[in-house]
């Protein structure tokens, strides 16, 4: 018998928004039920929503500190935020950062923010085989989700669908691209 974490039946990319949302809610709960936390961050949930709402009218200028004097100057979506929050969600103490984030970012101060998503783009990335990543999702789960599904699931979460609507553009690039080299071999 084959055991894991995901049933063969579950389609990843269906479900990331979904289960990010839970994830940042159970941190947000958990930060409303400690009397410290709470205290500090007696309106997170509501501070998260300020937050996400004024990332999608546009991206932010950050100024992220650096070993040169200027500073890197990073434009900061609200899917790149929304990317780096669900990188953090993923280990308990990058977690435990969120609601401090969180509560900076509604006053103002994205820099946190910025500074986690760029360390997603640097550390992670580099050392994920997305080459593979994607052979396998964009053939084994993507064409499986029900066109509108992932959309449906992923309404109303701070993630969004813009992960599942890139899966679904590689994909469609890459089938036009072997349909070219096909052409181009029986030419």
């Amino acid at each position: 018998m084959l055991q894991g974490v995901s049933s063969t039946e579950e389609f990843v990319p269906r479900n990331f928004a979904r289960n990010s949302e839970r994830a940042l809610q159970a941190i947000l709960n958990e930060c409303a039920a400690d009397e410290s936390c709470n205290k500090a961050f007696p309106n997170l949930q509501a501070e998260t929503e300020t937050v996400l709402n004024h990332l999608s009218q546009g991206p932010i200028e950050v100024m992220l500190p650096d070993s040169s004097e200027a500073g890197v100057r990073v434009n900061l979506s609200r899917h790149q935020a929304a990317e780096g929050i669900r990188f953090m969600l993923y280990a308990p103490g990058r977690a435990s950062r969120v609601p401090l984030m969180l509560h900076s970012a509604a006053q103002g101060d994205f820099t946190s923010i910025a500074r986690e998503t760029l360390a997603y783009r640097r550390q992670v990335m580099p050392n994920v085989s997305t080459g593979l990543y994607l052979s396998i999702t964009c053939s084994e789960d993507v064409p499986w989700i029900k066109r509108g599904e992932g959309e449906m699931l992923a309404a109303n979460t701070f993630l969004g669908d813009s992960s599942l609507r890139q899966l679904k553009t590689r994909r469609v690039k890459a089938v036009r691209q072997l349909q070219r080299d096909a052409l181009c071999l029986l030419s």
